[in-house]
Formats: C-alpha cells, structure tokens, sequence
C-alpha cells in the first residue's frame, strides 16, 4: 500500500497575481477545481476507485483498509490538500501523472507538489503512516528544485499580466496580450460566476448578478473611492487537523478515517455558511425602487443586461479559509457578519483582516496586506491568552506598502508613548463596555458620532481632536474638558471612562474619525 499526497504550492500568487478581478475570479475557480475536483476525476479514470453513485460521495466504509476490492480510496480532500490511500505505488505513480497532465492542459502556472509514502506493514496503524507520509512532504518541498517559466523568442511578446509567459492570445475585450496561465484564468471567469451562482443557490434574488470588475462594487464614481479586501481565517484549524490527521491512539483505522471527514466537512460547511451570509447581509440591505444599499450606497449596473450588481465578490470559500472584495464602506460589517457566522456553534473561531485600498491599487498588495491584518488579530488574542474572533483593518491611501507593525509605530503613537489605535477589536465573544469591544466600538462611539447631535454636523471638529490626540493625554484632557463645558461631551461607549481620551495605553477616538465618513452601517 501506498498513501499519496498532492499540496498545492504558492495558491495566493497564483490567484492574486493579476489587478483585473476577472482574472482572480477565474484563478480562484481553477484552484478550487484542482484541489477538489481533479484529483477524484483522475482517480476514476484509474478506475477502481469507489464513489457512492447518489451523491457522488465518498464512502465512509467499507475501504481498502478492511480489505475492500478497489484500488484507490480518499483518505482526505480540503485546504489544497488531498491524500489517497494506493493499492500499489504503480498505481499511485500513474494517479499523479494522470492529474499532472490535467493541471498542465487545464491550469497552467498552479503547481502542485505529490510524495509516495509506502505503508511499511500491512496491518497499519493510519495515524503513525500519515505522520510519516506529511513528513515526507515537507522534506520533499524543502529540497524542491523551483522551475523557471517557458521562455519566447526575441520577436516574442510577453503577456501583459507580468507572469514573465510569452502571450499567444490577444484579448479583444481589454486590448492585452494574455500568457498560457492568464489565458487559463480569463477563460474560467464564465464558469466561475456559474459556479459561484450555484454555490450561493438560492441567495441572489432576479434581477441581480456578481460583479466581475472592481468598478462594479458599487462605488462612487468621480470620488474617491476605495474597496474592502477581506481575508478571513479560522483559529488554529491546520493545527487541529494536523493532531487528528497524525493521531497514533485514535481507535481502528476506520474510526481515525471517521474523525478526519468528519472535522474536515464541519469546518468546509462553516466556511460556505459564512460567505453565504455575507452575500445575504447585502441582500437585506437592498433596496429595489431606489437601486441602493446600506443606507443608501448605490450600486452599479450592468450596462447590457441592465441587472444590478451586489457590492460583494467571494473569491475564495468553502473551508477556513476565505477571502471576499467589496465596497470597501461596508467591508468591516461584512467581515463582521462572516465572523459571527463561521462561530455559529462556538466550537471554532476565525479572525479577520481588512484592506482598505483604492480600487485601483495592486491586488497581490492589497490582498497581502489584508492577510497580514489577519495575521496581527490572532497575534492579539495571543496575546491576550484567549480565544475568540478579532478583526483589524488598516486604510491605504498608496505609496510603498510597509508592514502594519512599523506602520502603527511610526504614524499611530502619541508623543508620550500611547497607541492612537485599539486595533485588532474582539468580536466574540462580545464584552459589552470594554474599549476593545467591536460592537461597543461600532454602536456606542461610532454611530451616534455619526448621526446623533451634537456631532452629526461637525465632524470638522472630531477631526482636529486628532492633533491633541497625537500631543498625548494631557493635552487631549484639556480640550475634552473645555468641550463638555460647551455641549460637546463625547459619547460614553467604554465604562472605565475616557476622561483624557485614554484608557491603559490606547484610544478609540483615532479609529472613530478614520471611519466617520468613511464606513456606511449596515442594519
């Protein structure tokens, strides 16, 4: 016997590597079809490999472990990963060259490394096999040798994406020159929005459709806008899986094979559970008669077919790990909603990070930029010692991007030490009154600064508390003071109070003004 494993290399470059959202839409579809698709397809065309013919399934049980007639069965299929359990490493050689062959004709530029563990015995314990096969996987990519790009001739022109390809197509549409993997990536964008519809069911009302450029999110045109690129990943869920997938104690093989689909199809419906509800968040929001959304956001419209466009577009979904752009005015209560959805049976949470770019700002950066928010809200709640979801955002305006950490250091710190920043906030659990407290944050502070009086028509003035804030706490006491005294007492969201604008070593005030007229509440 024989346990397979295909890891997919470098995904994000793969699909965010272009600045057209169509171009990442159908790289999103292919990456999707080749870490869950392809590898059964080429499975069956071995043949021998058993597939509940109602569903298309997998089967539970009986399999090769208890002696089942069939050459092939999935051990495991999620997260760019899939594992295989071969009758015969013949069989299991033929099955990596069967699906190299489709990536290279359907998926040019995805790479995807494969390792052959040979079971040493043939009454196994699966747990101590796996550990050593996923060992074996990553001394293999360690000692990888990366390859180079198939290079043109001099007269050659090179493909307008920056993949460094040579172009052997020309885009009409968009007047560019394409490569073999951009050319892969434009032609699925079809078939992606099919898939998303199918994904989605019935979710997108008639009349509505998925905007498939950056353009459409629903921005304002002629102003200054900016999009949300939202990335969101679930706490510790590689660490748990990896613990299940290489338990050496966990009972019969069968029993071990149970837990792993089993977590793997919990997290997966999470995952698809909380794009959904972002989708439906803006779906509620929507208001036909006046084509507008969240309190009055306009949408685009499709000028040939004259549906409206939703200001969102899922990228990637249907696991732990997800990525979703939007209007960037709502993005915060999307990242929100996806957040408290994925948490739904308080057995896992995920953290979130927001890009907050112009629409014209390179994707890879945004996106990356967005990961690395993400990354800093579960630092936080590392800190911290707990669990729970947090999220983090960060506006950029452009100019070279330079880590969040340095960031914050450099432009969020007062003149006497103190952070101009709460960031990451908690999300859940909630802690009602606490200066960290997302919802606190939002409906206590943020919103009646927006609307309520005295502040509603005077955010000039909200905003020039920013260089008192910057002076420190003792120059933000005085004129805090000095606005009570008038009528302009700011709203008391966090019960250890805020008489100088501190609390500990942070302020919320900063955030509030940077989102003031920035983020559109959604109900």
């Amino acid at each position: 016997m024989v346990i397979t494993i295909f890891d997919a290399l470098g995904i994000q470059d793969y699909l965010f590597g272009s600045n057209r959202l169509a171009d990442n839409i159908g790289a999103s579809f292919l990456v999707n079809r080749a870490l869950t698709t392809w590898p059964l397809e080429a499975a069956r065309e071995l043949g021998g490999l058993k597939v509940n013919p109602s569903s298309g399934e997998f089967p539970m049980s009986p399999g090769m472990l208890e002696g089942a007639p069939f050459q092939l069965e999935l051990i495991y299929s999620a997260g760019g990963n899939a594992i295989f359990l071969v009758s015969d490493l013949e069989t299991a050689k033929k099955l990596a060259a069967t699906y190299s062959r489709r990536l290279l004709e359907e998926a040019p530029g995805l790479a995807v490394a494969c390792f052959h563990h040979k079971v040493s015995s043939e009454s196994i314990v699966l747990g101590q096999e796996l550990l050593q096969a996923i060992q074996g996987l990553v001394d293999s990519k360690t000692n990888r040798i990366s390859g180079s790009p198939l290079l043109g001739w001099g007269v050659t022109q090179m493909c307008a994406s920056g993949t460094e390809e040579p172009a052997l197509f020309f885009d009409t549409s968009k007047n560019r020159l394409l490569g073999p993997t951009a050319l892969a990536k434009f032609r699925n964008c079809l078939q992606a929005k099919d898939h998303l519809r199918g994904f989605l069911k019935e979710n997108i009302p008639v009349g509505y459709d998925l905007p498939s450029e950056l353009d459409d999110l629903g921005r304002s045109r002629g102003k200054k806008s900016y999009i949300g690129v939202v990335h969101l990943d679930g706490n510790g869920i590689g660490k748990q899986l990896q613990s299940i997938l290489c338990d050496t104690a966990s009972g019969s093989n069968q029993a071990h094979l149970k837990r792993i689909r089993e977590f793997s199809d919990d997290v997966k419906k999470a995952g698809e559970r909380a794009i959904r509800a972002a989708v439906s968040k803006c779906i509620q929001d929507l208001d036909s008669k006046e084509r507008t959304v969240a309190s009055g956001l306009s949408l685009a419209s499709d000028p040939n077919k004259g549906n409206l466009f939703l200001p969102i577009r899922p990228l990637v979904y249907g696991g732990d790990d997800m990525t979703f752009v939007c209007d960037g005015r709502i993005a915060l209560d999307l990242a929100v909603t996806c957040l408290k959805s994925f948490s739904e049976d308080g057995s896992r949470y995920a953290c979130a990070g927001v890009a907050l770019v112009k629409s014209h700002y390179p994707f890879s950066r945004a996106y990356a930029l967005a990961e690395e928010l993400c990354r800093n809200a579960k630092k936080e709640l590392q800190r911290r010692n707990m669990e729970g979801a947090a999220l983090d955002w960060q506006i950029f305006s452009g100019g070279p991007m330079v880590p969040v950490e340095l960031l914050r250091k450099r432009e969020f710190m007062a003149q006497d030490g103190k952070r101009l920043t709460c960031r990451p906030y908690s999300v859940l659990p909630g802690k009602p009154g606490h200066i960290g407290d997302w919802r606190s944050f939002r409906d206590r502070l943020l919103l009646p600064l927006q609307r309520d009086k005295p502040w509603v028509n005077t955010h000039s003035r909200l905003k020039g508390l920013v260089q008192y804030l910057r002076q420190g706490s003792a120059a933000t006491r005085l004129i805090l003071d000095a606005w009570r005294i008038k009528g302009y007492a700011m709203p008391e969201y966090c019960t250890a109070g805020l008489m100088d604008g501190f609390f500990a070593d942070a302020t919320p005030y900063v955030d509030a003004v940077e989102l003031l007229d920035f983020m559109v509440p959604m109900s």
